[in-house]
């Protein structure tokens, strides 16, 4: 294996990248065993906490398939490549033929929460901007959307007008060739997200976490919420063997 890491990513995800990249181009095929966490610290030069995190991520993801004092191997399952499609929410409102509106809870340039310090590749101390915005369809609050952002990638975001424009088309404009990563749960909001909502006490909602990258670095985190009855995704699935 390559032993070159690039400095703009976690160790971790330096080698999940790596080992991702064997499997697929079918240098390892399914039911090929992959180094063990010892040769991983020894080619890399990594502790034994972080081979083992990119090894039991890729186990989670079903990439691999790990037994105890044996080693671990490339998965066999059938991969479902799935594609979702995530329109503007301010241009799917207006296409609708109704109206558009965004009410700024808060913006304000804070220090880093330390759950995305490691993952904006800051410093503790370091200061990001930090935005919430209510998104709402003829007046009702259909969308809120929390995020940080790297005060580097988008110097002028605290000075953006929301009303018009989504925080997410301001950082379009703002980052070149920009790659964005999802993840979609089920969730029981938090109160203060539920009464910023208007949700009733015991109505389902959907949560989609956003990463902006450049370059494979993460520049912004986002966390969006929605009532489940006033929001929809259509999606793709494509099978491969």
């Amino acid at each position: 294996m390559d032993g070159m890491l690039s400095d703009t990513l976690p160790r971790y995800k330096n080698i999940k990248r790596m080992i991702l990249a064997r499997i697929r181009s079918g240098e390892w095929p399914p039911d090929h065993r992959i180094p063990s966490e010892n040769q991983l610290m020894a080619t890399y030069g990594v502790s034994k906490m972080t081979a083992e995190r990119a090894l039991c991520e890729l186990a989670r993801e079903g990439e691999l398939v790990r037994f105890p004092r044996i080693g671990s191997f490339v998965a066999r399952t059938r991969r479902c490549q799935i594609s979702l499609e995530f329109t503007e929410l301010a241009d799917v409102i207006r296409t609708r033929g109704n109206v558009y509106s965004a009410r700024i809870v808060h913006l304000a340039q804070v220090p880093v929460p330390l759950a995305f310090a490691d993952e904006l590749g800051l410093g503790l101390g370091s200061t990001v901007y930090h935005s919430i915005v209510v998104h709402n369809e003829d007046g009702v609050p259909v969308q809120l959307e929390d995020r940080f952002v790297l005060p580097a990638v988008a110097p002028g975001y605290l000075t953006q007008d929301f009303s018009a424009q989504t925080p997410h088309a301001c950082l379009l404009r703002e980052i070149c060739t920009p790659d964005t990563t999802y993840s979609v749960q089920a969730v029981v909001p938090q109160p203060w997200e539920r009464t910023l909502l208007a949700l009733l006490p015991a109505e389902p909602c959907l949560s989609i976490e956003q990463r902006i990258l450049m370059d494979s670095a993460v520049m912004s985190v986002a966390r969006y919420v929605f009532s489940s009855s006033r929001h929809r995704m259509r999606g793709s699935a494509d099978y491969r063997n």
